[in-house]
């Protein structure tokens, strides 16, 4: 939220706002859903001991 007044350091376009899963492939997809499961698998592993 700006001030009244303030100014933009920079002009964002629409596509700035674009979901990066939504411009992935399958493949790529499914790896970073396996790289996020593996993290959550080693995060409750850790908070187990």
């Amino acid at each position: 939220m700006r001030r009244p007044g303030s100014w933009k350091l920079f002009n964002y376009i629409d596509s700035d706002f674009v979901r990066a899963y939504t411009r992935m492939g399958k493949f790529s997809l499914w790896v970073d859903v396996g790289a996020d499961v593996s993290t959550l698998e080693q995060t409750y592993q850790e908070s187990k001991k």
